[in-house]
């Protein structure tokens, strides 16, 4: 039976757990432990077992779905959000062919106003009114236009409101065996107090907004029977990894109804993917990638392939994680709620802490030998890393160090390029400036964007428009000045998605560190806790589950 049930679990792990009363040491896959590291892994093994067999529900029930998108006005909601959203109901079409419950909540609802903001592929604007544009530095919004979303099968706008309708409506039909799903491609902001950090706000629309901890709040109402599973690519969507703590407080404990997340980025940085360009094949946003590798196909139409590490013909949301890890290119630092976990309840003590009393354990940091590292990780953590690795040219035994030495080199290289670009920015205003008074000098009114002469001119005058320009050598500074500042804006923006790619191996190792230190300082309640998480994130979508 246990034997059976540890097949779900990744091969590494399995084989630990099968271990246990055949070897010495039955957690390790070294030499056999001791004293006070011996009694923990021991505890830790009996925590896993027990959780293996009494976590498997008599019967599947039904899978609820909602999702919450879209921007706080029509300006912040880009058609990415939209598109976003048919891509996930694809995703469900395919593993739910019979239909889903799927409510989906998205910006003004079914109001037919124009509240979706777009970019065509072409402007459609004159040379001339896209050359003074630029010129004043009235570009913002400059090629946007808006209609009304397409979505369909909109339940109602994304309020405070309608959230808290859909809990009370949810809580009452769950029955044990359910889960529910939550969704989120929206806008984000940061905690607006500095001592809850992780309290961050999810943006709703008409500027409305919601924390984490108020989050917490209406899943700590749902059934203890029932686990939920979110997926949110928000800026700053990582605080919503303490929603696996009771009203999002983890002073409160872990809350009793099972819950996991997996978030575009950590709680202190925007996330990648708000764009109101058109074109899909532009796309890279965390969602992108986890839904692609759950799916099997991305949202373009192209096969996924490795995102099923275990080999067993289903990509569990951790291996979607891990994927999006992997193959993300962006300025994501994403997390996943078991991290959170590890944060809170485990420890990487210092080299000077580890001596005396605590010989006897065996503690493992971000900076154990590589190999003993990922000998002792999961799957999942373990192809992170060592992809990273690979791709970023690390290959010390330190790894943490050595991509810590490579993140800060990075960082100093952003810096300079920063610097680059500041110096060019202020030539360029300079520039402008004198480009501006020899155009005010033929057209005084476009001191004034909102004088009617301006648009005459634009649309009537535009070759005389661009002749000015064109005599004045200033402009053609200009322009060269402006392909300059492109192209360091592009250089900055490889350091930083080089830089952040070391950011993810860093929390990689750490995150298995932490595991391997959990049994040490953790409960037998506290290490329970962890398993059903992480037997809750190593699950996917459809009945097999």
């Amino acid at each position: 039976m246990v034997s059976v049930l540890l097949r779900n679990i990744c091969p590494p792990c399995a084989h630990r757990a099968l271990a246990f009363g055949r070897h010495h040491d039955p957690y390790s896959l070294r030499s056999p432990a001791s004293g006070l590291a011996g009694a923990a892994r021991v505890r830790m093994r009996c925590a896993v077992v027990i959780l293996v067999l009494g976590f498997t529900r008599a019967a599947v029930g039904t899978d609820y779905f909602l999702t919450i998108g879209g921007g706080y006005s029509p300006k912040g909601n880009q058609v990415s959000l939209e598109k976003n959203v048919q891509f996930f109901q694809r995703v469900l079409d395919r593993f739910y062919p019979k239909g889903v419950d799927h409510t989906v909540l998205f910006a003004d609802g079914d109001d037919p106003a124009r509240d979706l903001q777009f970019r065509p592929s072409e402007s459609g604007m004159s040379e001339a009114r896209e050359a003074v544009a630029h010129l004043f530095g009235q570009t913002r919004y400059l090629y946007d236009q808006y209609r009304n979303h397409e979505l369909d099968r909109v339940a109602g706008p994304s309020s405070k409101s309608e959230l808290e309708s859909w809990f009370e409506s949810v809580r009452k039909r769950l029955e044990a065996g359910d889960r529910v799903f939550i969704y989120v491609t929206a806008h984000g902001g940061r905690a607006a107090d500095k001592k809850q950090p992780h309290n961050t706000k999810l943006y709703l629309w008409n500027n409305q907004s919601i924390t984490m901890r108020d989050f917490a709040k209406q899943l700590d109402k749902l059934p203890e029977t029932v686990p939920l599973v979110f997926v949110m690519v928000q800026c700053y969507s990582g605080g919503f990894s303490h929603l696996i703590f009771r009203g999002g407080d983890p002073d409160q404990g872990v809350a009793p109804q099972p819950r996991c997340g997996f978030l575009a980025t950590v709680h202190t940085r925007p996330a990648a993917g708000c764009t109101p360009e058109i074109n899909e094949e532009n796309y890279h946003e965390y969602s992108t990638y986890f839904w692609a590798a759950i799916s099997g196909t991305s949202r373009t139409g192209e096969p996924v392939e490795g995102a099923d590490l275990d080999g067993d013909g289903r990509v569990s949301f951790l291996e979607a994680h891990a994927y999006a890890l992997r193959e993300s290119i962006t300025i994501d630092i994403s997390v996943k709620t078991s991290d959170a976990f590890l944060r809170e309840y485990s420890t990487m003590p210092l080299a000077e802490e580890t001596g005396n009393d605590s010989a006897a354990i065996d503690w493992y940091s971000a900076d154990t030998p590589f190999d003993l590292l990922i000998a002792d990780a999961r799957e999942d953590e373990r192809c992170v890393a060592v992809t990273l690795s690979q791709e970023l040219d690390l290959s010390q035994e330190a790894r943490a160090s050595q991509a810590k030495e490579l993140a800060k080199r990075l960082d100093n290289q952003k810096k300079q390029l920063s610097k680059e670009i500041g110096r060019l920015s202020r030539k360029r205003h300079l520039l402008a400036a004198a480009v501006r008074k020899s155009l005010l000098a033929h057209w005084p009114e476009f001191s004034n964007p909102w004088h009617p002469e301006v648009a005459h001119a634009l649309d009537h005058e535009s070759d005389a428009v661009m002749k000015v320009l064109r005599r004045s050598h200033q402009y053609a500074e200009l322009l060269k000045l402006d392909k300059q500042l492109r192209a360091k804006t592009e250089q900055r923006s490889a350091v930083e998605k080089r830089w952040v790619k070391c950011q993810r191996l860093i929390r990689c190792l750490e995150n298995m560190a932490l595991e391997h230190n959990l049994p040490f300082v953790a409960t037998t309640d506290e290490q329970q806790a962890y398993a059903r998480l992480v037997e809750l994130e190593r699950q996917s979508l459809g009945a097999a589950r």
